[in-house]
């Protein structure tokens, strides 16, 4: 599950991974501006793949 934090003018996409019992969170990417384009979302599959991500909630966020 991904989440949208805010920090300044940029959003960041973090999801929370859990290791050894432990929860811990993951940095995906910091997003520039109101929306995560489709590429932005392909990037981010393409560099953890056992993460699932939604483009159109993140964008709703």
């Amino acid at each position: 599950m991904a989440c949208v934090r805010w920090r300044g003018g940029c959003a960041q996409l973090l999801a929370t991974v859990w290791a050894d019992g432990h929860p811990r969170q993951l940095l995906l990417t910091n997003v520039s501006g109101c929306s995560a384009p489709a590429a932005l979302c392909e990037a981010i599959a393409a560099r953890f793949p056992t993460l699932t991500v939604d483009g159109a909630a993140v964008d709703r966020a």
